[in-house]
């Protein structure tokens, strides 16, 4: 997560603007999504702040 959150360029731009997490079944894939939205929704200070999440499934 160090490497999704920690970079940023010069300008105070954030490195990385998206990023692809993978995890294997029943591992705490919704605790770590959650955090994470929370995370860039509230703590991050940027104004409009947009998080997407994508799931698929089988039905």
């Amino acid at each position: 997560m160090a490497n999704i959150i920690g970079f940023y360029w010069k300008d105070g731009d954030r490195r990385f603007t998206s990023s692809y997490i993978e995890v294997s079944r029943k591992n705490g894939k919704t605790a770590l999504a959650a955090a994470l939205c929370m995370y860039f929704l509230i703590a991050d200070g940027e104004d409009g702040a947009e998080v997407d999440l994508a799931a698929n499934s089988k039905d």
